[in-house]
């Protein structure tokens, strides 16, 4: 139960416990005659949840006024978000309140209006230096069915709990919440496949990390297949992401049964994740389109590497959700030197040998096809390097970035 319990202290009613824009009634703003802006003196005191090791979470609406009348983001989002992030808070929680008002006068009986508000705060999120996770406090609207693409890390699916465990309680929204945790609910955790069963490399001990990598986590539910090339593209489709660790060198003219191969082309092209890593992308090598999905493969009489050694990562995009807060880091790894390059993919981080001058190298990779979401490093040797701290906090935010587009999952400290 550890691994799934909130680790978040959030000031859950703003309008009670802490006005942050000042004490000045809301009147006065929408009038037109003065706008709020944050009083330095009434900055969140956020430093001691850290010490019991929690995060901070800060509360507001995107309406006007949160529920106890105080400003809300309407119109501000972007403000908001940056005086969030300024501030060091981990978590938004976003609560409709008075944006019933805004979502009227838009004629909001329409469903597909209502992930309006949490998408914009979602962009304003996005775009800061720091990671901070969206709550979306909503009041059903079937949530559950659109919260992830609104933007939302987590949220709720009905009104307040109430003061009791039984009627209107905890019990009740227990219960909604079973019957919605089913294969493809959107609250339910991500789920992985991890495609194994043959390597050129140690795939046994390696499928072994990264699943406990994966499941310890929290957020992933993971399946794990020695046979891959048996499935369809009806057995990928209930799967946010797979994590490939399968390859068949030497022999690189190796195909997969045509459904297979069309399965997995369809799952990406229809918005599927796919996560690779060292030498999973050097396979296929008379399979066209495998190319077009994947890069940095070994190149025959071309690509090399030395000794396992330590090797320093460099971060080179940090605006990229995955890499966005994670430092540079060092690895003991195998370097690959002079891999092959796929240039429809965008390259977040380089690495080098501490110990030779091999240059740096392209390392971590991001890329795109139909819908899907690619991502490769050509880190991950063996082992010992899958389990370095700054290699599981890449590959996990790159894991739950390939299954949703976004990254909740903090740095490793």
């Amino acid at each position: 139960m550890k691994k799934v319990l909130p680790v978040f202290l959030c000031l859950t009613m703003c309008g009670q416990m802490i006005n942050v824009w000042g004490q000045k009634p809301y009147d006065a703003r929408i009038k037109g005659k003065e706008i709020l802006t944050p009083e330095p003196a009434k900055k969140p005191r956020i430093n001691s949840p850290e010490v019991y090791g929690l995060k901070a979470g800060i509360y507001t609406s995107p309406g006007e006024t949160t529920c106890q009348q105080f400003e809300g983001s309407y119109g501000n989002e972007i403000r908001d978000a940056a005086t969030y992030a300024g501030w060091g808070f981990d978590l938004l929680k976003y609560d409709w309140c008075s944006y019933g008002q805004i979502w009227n006068l838009m004629k909001g009986d329409k469903l597909e209006n209502r992930p309006i508000p949490y998408k914009l705060m979602s962009a304003a999120l996005e775009a800061q230096d720091r990671d901070i996770v969206l709550n979306i406090c909503e009041y059903d609207y079937q949530l559950w069915e659109w919260g992830r693409e609104a933007g939302g890390h987590s949220w709720r699916i009905g009104g307040d709990l109430g003061h009791t465990l039984t009627r209107g309680g905890v019990y009740e929204i227990a219960e909604k919440n079973i019957g919605l945790r089913e294969p493809g609910a959107a609250s339910d955790e991500l789920k992985m496949l991890i495609m194994t069963g043959r390597n050129n490399h140690n795939w046994k001990q390696t499928t072994a990390v990264l699943d406990s990598t994966m499941k310890d986590c929290g957020l992933f539910s993971v399946d794990v297949t020695t046979e891959p090339d048996t499935l369809k593209f009806e057995d990928l489709k209930k799967y946010d992401a797979l994590l490939n660790n399968w390859n068949s060198w030497p022999e690189n003219n190796v195909r997969w049964p045509e459904a297979a191969e069309q399965g997995l082309l369809r799952y990406v092209d229809e918005g599927g994740g796919l996560v690779f890593f060292h030498s999973a992308t050097s396979a296929f090598y008379t399979w066209p389109e495998f190319k077009q999905i994947s890069t940095a493969a070994w190149i025959i009489d071309s690509t090399w590497h030395g000794p396992v050694s330590q090797v320093k990562v460099s971060v080179q995009n940090r605006e990229h959700p995955i890499t966005r807060g994670l430092a540079d880091f060092f690895i003991l790894d195998e370097l690959w030197i002079d891999a092959e390059q796929n240039e429809a993919f965008q390259v977040l981080g380089t690495a080098a040998n501490t110990g030779e001058d091999t240059g740096e190298q392209p390392a971590i990779f991001v890329g795109t096809y139909g819908k899907g979401r690619i991502f490769h490093t050509i880190l991950g040797h063996d082992e010992t390097a899958l389990r370095n701290s700054g290699f599981q906090s890449l590959i996990l935010r790159a894991a739950e970035w390939a299954s949703t587009g976004q990254v909740s999952i903090p740095v490793s400290k």
